[in-house]
């Protein structure tokens, strides 16, 4: 037990001056970049909503075309509300790293460190599941290839 505290005291770390500007302009720049992602997201939804209204107004007459409408929106609404997260993420990252460096508090900066895990590991996931999915439909087309010349 004593040993495990004597360990975490020596491996406190502090940011030097050159480590706290880094981070000052990391989270300056990721604080945009989010915001920008937000406002496109919005615009992206409006986008949506108008698309939807004119797809609905010109096939009023197939109903048909207003289920795949539909589909549709649906579809663009799942995007928008998968690339919400990491947005959120990495804006709450910036946040807390400008409270971090600007207070010295090592919640906040804990806090802006675990949102900028969070953003990474949500991406990893979201990238090995796009890598699975391509290789399965990479699977799946062979196998059709070969089932269509036999």
């Amino acid at each position: 037990m004593e040993t495990s505290n004597l360990i975490d005291d020596q491996m406190n770390l502090h940011l030097s001056e050159d480590n706290k500007s880094d981070l000052i302009a990391t989270a300056k720049w990721a604080k945009f970049l989010s915001i920008v992602g937000f406002v496109m997201m919005g615009l992206m939804l409006l986008g949506i909503f108008a698309a939807s209204s004119m797809m609905a107004y010109m096939l009023q007459e197939s109903t048909g075309g207003l289920i795949g409408s539909g589909v549709i929106i649906v579809f663009y609404l799942i995007l928008l509300g998968i690339f919400f997260f990491p947005l959120l993420f990495q804006f709450r990252f910036a946040n807390k790293a400008l409270v971090a460096v600007e207070t010295g508090n090592q919640s906040a900066l804990t806090g802006a460190f675990s949102n900028l895990k969070s953003m990474y590991k949500f991406w990893g996931i979201y990238t090995a599941i796009i890598l699975g999915l391509y290789g399965l439909i990479l699977v799946g087309s062979l196998l059709i290839g070969i089932g269509s010349s036999i």
